[in-house]
């Protein structure tokens, strides 16, 4: 293995149908230009969880230690601390606005900028006393009413800022920290998937404009909305891959493993003839090969795709995302993204959905972000969350902890020493 010349973060994505751990390496500047070079990376089924919820602790401690281990063995690294994902259905979110006064129309510091944010989370609180946040983003701020990117040394009357809070059931928090903690790890951060995915397939312009953002996994669909560089709106589906490959094996009486490969190989652009057959394995009850026709299979997977986009849709549009924020494009990534003719089939339904001209559908990869390496990442959607998740790391994205807290008295005199020796008093 080549030297280490970068810092080194590892991952753990824990997924419906596999769990992911991966190492990477840090290249280029921190954290605004930095890329990824993959180190290792180990793939498992899920055992343990639903819906990305924990069912049997056990079997998910034995498989988290069964993905680090492959992981380890590739990377030739052993690691300890993770930064972990977490699926958008333990998740609320929601956006809060703040204003403090500034007296005597003076320059706002560092100290203005910290207790606008504290106040702003003291004044708001979560939507249930069971949620604690977990990840806040800084939508932008408000400088007498003027919108700013940074108020560090204007000067005004008034500051307000307007923030993106994820909140997380901590009780289920807690079970999922358990057992990455039982398996011998622990869990530096714990990160939205949806925005950790977000950070591995847009690039910079992407996030500028309005862009949506669906990690269709195999239990849930993970959605971010941006806008300005920042999520104004993060939530999940919560249907995804999983239930397809059950309708199909539900339609055709067939086992699962057979109608993951049917779902795989079907386009849904193309139909074929009426007369066309496929061999699609055994019927579960006869014990004999069994045939479909091609029309038939491709039905079943696009009358679940239709409804799954059109209830997203519907999500967004009650969430007034398509009036307030008029997004023109959609990336798509995750296991789902390898659908073949998915993203037709995102473009017809989302384009309906407003009046806004072109509507622009891709399927989204972490190319840009991650640079050569012995692994074979770059063309795989599946791999977008744990990838972002090493991002996230490695750039400081999102802020993390929790609500602000007030300084110590001590930590105050040193930044007022600081600051005065940074000026021009002295």
């Amino acid at each position: 293995m080549s030297k280490i010349k970068g810092p080194v973060v590892a991952a753990l994505d824990i997924g419906t149908t596999g769990i992911r751990a991966l190492q990477a390496m840090g290249v280029g500047d921190l954290p605004t230009a930095v890329r990824l070079k993959i180190l290792g990376q180990g793939c498992v089924p899920s055992r343990g969880v639903r819906e990305a919820k924990v069912e049997n602790l056990g079997e998910l401690v034995e498989a988290i230690h069964g993905a680090v281990e492959s992981c380890s063995d590739r990377s030739r690294i052993k690691f300890k601390r993770v930064t972990l994902g977490i699926a958008g259905n333990y998740t609320q979110s929601r956006n809060i606005s703040g204003e403090i006064p500034i007296k005597y129309s003076r320059a706002i510091c560092e100290r203005d900028i910290d207790r606008v944010v504290r106040e702003t989370f003291e004044n708001n609180f979560p939507l249930s006393a069971a949620y604690v946040p977990i990840n806040y983003f800084i939508r932008g701020y408000r400088l007498d009413d003027d919108y700013v990117s940074d108020p560090l040394g204007m000067r005004g009357s008034s500051l307000g800022v307007d923030i993106h809070v994820v909140y997380v059931h901590y009780d289920k928090l807690e079970n999922l920290k358990r057992a990455v903690q039982k398996a011998g790890l622990i869990v530096e951060r714990v990160v939205i998937q949806s925005f950790a995915s977000s950070l591995a397939v847009l690039d910079e312009e992407q996030r500028q404009a309005s862009t949506i953002v669906l990690d269709i996994g195999g239990g849930t669909t993970d959605i971010a909305v941006f806008y300005k560089g920042q999520p104004v709106f993060t939530g999940a589906y919560p249907y995804a891959g999983e239930i397809i490959t059950s309708d199909i094996a539900k339609v055709f009486n067939i086992g699962l493993k057979e109608a993951e490969k049917l779902k795989c190989e079907c386009d849904l652009t193309h139909l074929g003839s009426p007369f066309t057959t496929l061999p699609i394995g055994k019927n579960i009850y006869s014990k004999k090969e069994a045939e479909a026709e091609q029309p038939d299979i491709v039905g079943v997977i696009e009358a679940r795709i239709e409804e799954i986009f059109t209830d997203i849709r519907s999500m967004l549009e009650k969430e007034d995302v398509f009036s307030r924020y008029a997004p023109s494009g959609l990336v798509i990534t995750g296991g789902g993204a390898s659908l073949k003719g998915i993203v037709k089939k995102a473009q017809a339904i989302f384009e309906r959905s407003h009046g806004i001209g072109h509507f622009d559908v891709v399927v989204g990869r972490p190319t840009h972000r991650v640079v050569t390496s012995g692994l074979q990442v770059h063309d795989d959607p599946s791999l977008s969350t744990v990838i972002g998740l090493a991002l996230c790391r490695l750039t400081g994205e999102p802020f993390s902890g929790g609500i602000p807290r007030r300084n110590s008295w001590l930590h105050n005199v040193v930044s007022f020493w600081k600051r005065m020796w940074a000026s021009d008093r002295f």
